[in-house]
């Protein structure tokens, strides 16, 4: 048998080799782009209860690795062992790509808050530094490549936006300390009141009127109202049917009266503040459409860091691909970025429809739409939205409707809504998406990974002749065969 029908066992969390050659049945193993790939393969029955170094099983869910070689050598893919099973008579072991492990990880437990300039490949190397720091967490996942896309999570604002709302922010500022100011003057002030009814004799503190002319009958509120006549500074209260003089009080009255004058200064004060920053407040309201925007990260928002990530690619833009290798009987575990493209062009494959390469039968679209009602976080109104257009000619205006609770920031629902109209065109304007490689001299197997940009030549079926590059976006492989099964997209 080929070196393909092999597998190599590794421990999870420490790398350590537990079985340099385990002979498998059958087996295959996909790479993704921007995701996790997975490995598939079966055992004889006796598998299922070999026993490690340690006396545990050899093959355990979330335990251990699995990786699948090349003839030469080299990895073609490592995956952790998430469902083993007997059945049919045989040990079947399905593996998943180690970058499953952020959708796996909970709730994000890292910096809380929101970002603005941080660039997204930045945030995607804190999000798997965070993962790994859990307990059990630390596969020795390292991330290489490209370390920023030159891009910012969020959006600054425009300057007439950022200008106004430097404004307001200013204003708000002195407003805030202009009504704590305020606050207190009021409370001197209602102490200073209550000695005047004190000094009245009366004991329920409730209005004083400060006029020249005589009040009507306070009737029932007689026992809460003091008249201060205005030109004298003198206090009356309501006794036997008319108003008293309360020469006693003449003292604290002058005391009200005086920091009366202070507490109206302070609302003034206010006043003119709120007058200042109401013009820069309309203009806020003017550009909310050029307003700063957030991406943020917490614990009850982000359960699943996955989707974070699916957003950062979007934002970067920027790729990943998973990849390992054995070094010295060790396993390393490797997660490679590229911004905007993780691969390559790779001119040596020679790839020719007809001659090392089968078009699949192309998957006609459910349905054909003509424009994309994006929706995202919110409700009611106040629901973040986008809407794209592209209008084939001929065709009668079908909508499709979409909505991704995750897109909290008009950022997001924007990528989502450009990404929902890209698939759009795809699937209407592509020759083919899904093609079958047969490896030889003029195409050896391992001869691009997912992400690389390959040329084909060639015709379809139908006739068209084609010559362009595509972007790998997954590939599988059936161990012991010559043939790859890839999915691709015009470069």
């Amino acid at each position: 048998m080929s070196q393909e029908t092999y597998v190599m066992l590794f421990d999870a969390l420490t790398g350590d080799l537990l079985h340099p050659e385990v002979q498998v049945l059958a087996g295959q193993d996909t790479t993704t782009l921007n995701g996790p790939g997975d490995i598939t393969f079966t055992l004889p029955v006796e598998w299922r209860n070999m026993k490690s170094h340690d006396g545990s099983r050899m093959i355990e869910r979330r335990k251990t690795i699995a990786v699948a070689r090349r003839p030469n050598g080299t990895v073609r893919a490592a995956g952790l062992v998430d469902d083993p099973k007997l059945s049919m008579g045989d040990f079947s072991v399905s593996c998943g790509g180690v970058s499953m492990l952020a959708s796996q990880s909970g709730p994000w437990e890292g910096h809380q808050g929101w970002y603005t300039d941080i660039d997204p490949v930045t945030l995607f190397i804190r999000i798997w530094t965070q993962v790994q720091s859990y307990s059990n967490s630390n596969l020795g996942i390292k991330i290489t490549g490209d370390t920023s896309s030159g891009s910012s999570v969020g959006y600054a604002g425009s300057s007439r936006w950022r200008n106004a709302n430097s404004q307001v922010a200013k204003y708000a500022k002195q407003l805030a300390a202009a009504e704590r100011k305020l606050l207190a003057r009021e409370r001197i002030l209602a102490q200073r009141a209550e000695k005047v009814f004190k000094k009245v004799g009366l004991k329920r503190v409730g209005t004083i009127t400060v006029s020249d002319h005589e009040p009507d009958n306070p009737e029932w509120k007689a026992d809460s109202t003091v008249w201060v006549k205005e030109s004298t500074r003198r206090a009356y209260r309501w006794r036997s049917g008319r108003w008293v003089s309360q020469s006693q009080a003449d003292t604290a009255v002058r005391s009200w009266i005086s920091y009366r004058g202070t507490r109206d200064r302070g609302k003034d004060e206010v006043d003119r503040i709120k007058y200042r920053m109401e013009p820069y407040e309309e203009l806020l309201e003017k550009y909310e459409d050029e307003a700063r925007e957030e991406f943020s990260t917490y614990f009850w928002q982000d359960h699943d860091m996955g989707k974070v990530i699916e957003a950062l690619l979007e934002l970067g833009p920027f790729e990943f691909r998973e990849r390992a290798k054995v070094v010295d009987g060790k396993l390393q575990l490797e997660i490679q970025v590229g911004a905007p493209k993780v691969g390559v062009r790779r001119p040596e494959p020679h790839l020719e429809l007809g001659f090392n390469v089968h078009e699949h039968s192309p998957v006609e679209p459910e349905d054909l739409y003509t424009e994309v009602a994006q929706f995202g976080a919110g409700s009611g109104s106040e629901v973040l939205s986008q809407q794209r257009t592209w209008n084939p000619k001929g065709i009668v205006r079908n909508v499709l409707t979409d909505t991704d609770s995750d897109a909290h920031t008009k950022a997001l629902v924007k990528a989502a809504a450009n990404k929902n109209l890209a698939k759009i065109k795809k699937q209407v304007n592509e020759g083919f998406s899904a093609l079958t490689i047969t490896h030889g001299n003029a195409c050896p197997e391992g001869s691009f990974e997912v992400g690389d940009q390959i040329r084909i030549t060639g015709d379809l079926a139908d006739g068209t002749p084609i010559d362009g590059w595509y972007i790998v976006k997954e590939a599988t492989h059936t161990w012991g065969s010559n043939e790859t099964d890839i999915e691709v997209e015009p470069a």
